[in-house]
C-alpha cells in the first residue's frame, strides 16, 4: 500500500469514528483510554483531551462493573451486555456495551 493510500484509509476511518452516533472509545492493553469519539463526549461531559491518557475505570458507575467486564475481556475476548457508566456530573446512565480484544 502506498503511503498516499494508507493516509486516505486513514482519514477514512477516523471519518466513520469521528461521525458515528455511537459511543467510540478506545483503550489499550493497560485500559488507558486512547479513543474518544464526539458522541462519547457528548454523552459523558468529558472533552477528548481530559479523559485520553486516563484509566477507563473512571467511566464505569462502580468498580465491579468493570471487573465483570475484563473477566470477560480475558476468558473469552469479547463482552456483550448492559452496564452503568457515570458522566462528568456524576450521573449514573445504561448503556449497552460491546468490547472485545
Amino acid at each position: 500500500m502506498t503511503q498516499e493510500a494508507l493516509q486516505r484509509a486513514e482519514r477514512f476511518a477516523r471519518s466513520l469514528v469521528d461521525s458515528s452516533l455511537d459511543m467510540i472509545i478506545a483503550v489499550d492493553q493497560e485500559g488507558v483510554i486512547t479513543e474518544f469519539n464526539p458522541a462519547a463526549v457528548l454523552r459523558f461531559g468529558w472533552e477528548a483531551g481530559e479523559v485520553v491518557g486516563r484509566h477507563s475505570s473512571m467511566l464505569y458507575a462502580e468498580r465491579r462493573a468493570y471487573d465483570r467486564v475484563q473477566r470477560e475481556l480475558d476468558g473469552h475476548g469479547a463482552f456483550a451486555g448492559e452496564i452503568e457508566n457515570i458522566d462528568r456530573d456524576g450521573n449514573v446512565f445504561t448503556v449497552f456495551l460491546a468490547a472485545s480484544r
